[in-house]
């Protein structure tokens, strides 16, 4: 995005913010001598400068990619949708999360915690963030992928590079969930929240649930 379009969203916003009363300071109705009603042609006037901040709030932020949307990165639409269901299994689309619960602040390393494993008595896991990488496998999708922080979009980018090296893309891509499960699980790789050998996966029917939701199509 060019600098001068952003700059006239900037300031068209600004315009409509300083326009928009808080909703602390007016009320729907007044309940004085006025007789419980307001100037019709102000009255128009906020809700047109409402409405207008909403449409140019949503655009500014699908132009700087931050649109409310749960699968905009920017990857194909499958993808996206797939990265999106990842991020509820694994973590409740909660990038700064540890395993166990815990959350961290800094963005810059993968935090490298150990955390027991209930079912596996005197071991460790170090997974984090969105996707719950442990510590060995990002640091080999970030040297892949040339990452160099553990920020959310590092952390999408490196979920889609480990997607990649396992053969999944493809799947992905057409929708076969199915298929890209079961080639996943080819791998050896083991993913918690997805359908596995070991059952402690989350129900298909959830996972299906969040991938359509996210716009993911079935083929």
């Amino acid at each position: 995005m060019s600098a001068a379009p952003f700059l006239v969203l900037v300031a068209g916003a600004a315009a409509l913010l300083y326009m928009q009363p808080s909703s602390a300071n007016v009320a729907p109705t007044d309940s004085g001598d006025s007789g419980g009603t307001t100037d019709p042609g102000f009255s128009d006037l906020l809700g047109s400068a409402s409405s207008a901040w909403s449409d140019l709030n949503g655009t500014v932020n699908t132009m700087l990619g931050t649109a409310d949307n749960p699968n905009y990165n920017g990857y194909d639409a499958n993808l996206s949708a797939f990265l999106y269901m990842l991020r509820m299994a694994e973590s409740n689309n909660r990038y700064n999360v540890i395993n166990g619960g815990r959350t961290f602040n800094d963005y810059s390393r993968h935090p490298d915690i150990g955390v027991p494993i209930p079912w596996r008595p005197g071991k460790v896991s170090t997974a984090a963030g969105a996707y719950q990488f442990i510590f060995s496998t990002w640091n080999q999708v970030a040297a892949e992928a040339g990452l160099s922080d553990f920020s959310p979009q590092s952390q999408d980018a490196g979920a889609v590079q480990y997607l990649s090296d396992l053969g999944a893309l493809p799947y992905i891509e057409a929708g076969d969930l199915n298929g890209a499960y079961a080639q996943i699980n080819s791998t050896g790789v083991i993913f918690e929240s997805l359908p596995n050998a070991q059952g402690h996966n989350r129900s298909p029917s959830q996972l299906q649930a969040w991938y359509q939701a996210a716009g993911g199509a079935l083929a």
